[in-house]
């Protein structure tokens, strides 16, 4: 009988101490800002692409693991605010490769975001630069602050492209980004 009481309260402290911690919500890839280097590809297959990538963090979570990656046990993964996002984006800039997003520019693009959440941690990866030439991408990890919207921590960080197709081939960077991070980060973020 104490064994099944001392089970009983062990289990109601593990789920009292994971509803206390935030949740953190993993919106997609924000390929808005991005801009390209020696890619011949046209807007439309870039947007189609963008979507489809997307898409894999859903149908290929196991790959795209940002709970693994981020050591955070209560990961939840949203992409439809981004595909909204991104439905809406004209991809006027993707070929300016002079005048890159600055960090004013990533914050106006997560505050725009339509959230249905109103609390806990955001985590966006804001793509930078696909550049074919050197078969690389650049992002920035963002963190922040769902009910103010206020960045709480960026980091740039990079992954080497490869695959089959444009989807596949930028994908991949993003998959080399979580494995990375995982090796970088021992300890989950405290935000």
């Amino acid at each position: 009988m104490k064994r099944l009481l001392l089970a009983l309260v062990a289990a109601c402290s593990l789920l009292t101490a994971a509803a206390q911690q935030s949740s953190v919500y993993v919106y997609g890839i924000d390929f808005s800002l991005t801009r390209t280097a020696g890619a011949g590809e046209c807007r439309e297959d870039f947007a189609e692409a963008f979507r489809r990538i997307n898409l894999l963090l859903r149908s290929e979570a196991d790959k795209y693991d940002f709970a693994r990656a981020l050591r955070q046990p209560l990961v939840l993964v949203d992409i439809e605010p981004m595909l909204q996002h991104l439905s809406g984006c004209s991809y006027e800039k993707l070929y300016d490769t002079k005048n890159f997003p600055s960090e004013e520019d990533i914050g106006r693009n997560i505050a725009s975001y339509a959230l249905d959440e109103q609390e806990g941690t955001g985590v966006v990866m804001v793509a930078l630069l696909l550049d074919k030439r050197a078969a690389q991408a650049v992002y920035e990890m963002v963190f922040f602050d769902i009910a103010t919207r206020e960045v709480c921590y960026t980091e740039r960080v990079e992954g080497h492209a490869g695959g089959f197709g444009l989807r596949n081939y930028w994908a991949n960077t993003i998959a080399e980004v979580l494995r990375t991070w995982r090796r970088e980060h021992r300890e989950p973020l405290l935000l």
